[in-house]
């Protein structure tokens, strides 16, 4: 299964410089850049049957023109990649009982979500209403629409979980984040709780270690009418 690829993204850019004022994008997505990383060198420590890659993109908040490139011209053949994994504006509030998976229904990825939950002490949150439309917004989409199996295990702006500790101020804090989307404000602040992302990008890496040990790959969902007819639902 080695020529075969599991590929976990982070966007690297942000606003940049727009009218003399700088936009960091702290949490979004810099906390995924810093975590990509951590997680490649624990994987090259183990390999797995599959090869797992580590991918940065570029130009998320254009309307992600990287992640589109990329499936355009895959460095191997997009039908050799069995899942994507996409890190999203990690969690820096503290660890939590359980984590999104936006998309999940879609694909076999919510049952494997689910045994590597529950291994972690965990649950998947169940799926929700999507109103701001964040599956069809971050890096996983355009090989979701190429027919890959792909989502962004804890992608949330307001941090609706069930945090171990302070559960409704780590909430209330969690909102606050929203104030600060897409500003200026979005900067790294020393009292962000790490556990937070560490738990994150642990739960991903398991995530991916064993989509890449399995001997079968992930598959589609029957796609639900209402999708097919919106032309927006994953190539099966």
């Amino acid at each position: 299964l080695k020529d075969e690829l599991v590929i976990y993204t982070a966007h690297w850019d942000h606003l940049g410089i727009q009218d003399g004022r700088i936009y960091n994008g702290a949490v979004d997505n810099a906390s995924a850049c810093a975590t990509l990383p951590a997680m490649a060198e624990a994987a090259v420590s183990r390999p797995a049957r599959r090869s797992q890659l580590f991918l940065f993109t570029c130009c998320e908040e254009q309307g992600l023109l990287g992640a589109a490139a990329y499936v355009r011209s895959p460095l191997r053949p997009l039908a050799d990649t069995v899942a994507v994994l996409n890190l999203e504006s990690l969690n820096w509030v503290g660890p939590a009982r359980d984590i999104e998976f936006l998309g999940g229904e879609l694909s076999e990825l919510g049952e494997l979500g689910e045994r590597v939950a529950r291994a972690m002490g965990m649950t998947l949150r169940p799926p929700e209403p999507d109103p701001q439309g964040l599956y069809f917004r971050s890096d996983h989409f355009p090989f979701a629409r190429a027919g890959v199996p792909a989502l962004s295990p804890g992608f949330s702006l307001a941090g609706q979980r069930e945090y171990e500790e302070n559960g409704d101020a780590s909430r209330a804090k969690a909102r606050g984040f929203l104030d600060r989307y897409h500003r200026e404000s979005d900067d790294f602040d020393p009292a962000w709780d790490l556990r937070g992302m560490v738990q994150q990008g642990q739960f991903i890496l398991n995530l991916g270690r064993l989509i890449a040990d399995s001997p079968v790959r992930p598959q589609w969902r029957p796609v639900p009418a209402a999708a097919r007819a919106s032309g927006d639902a994953p190539r099966r």
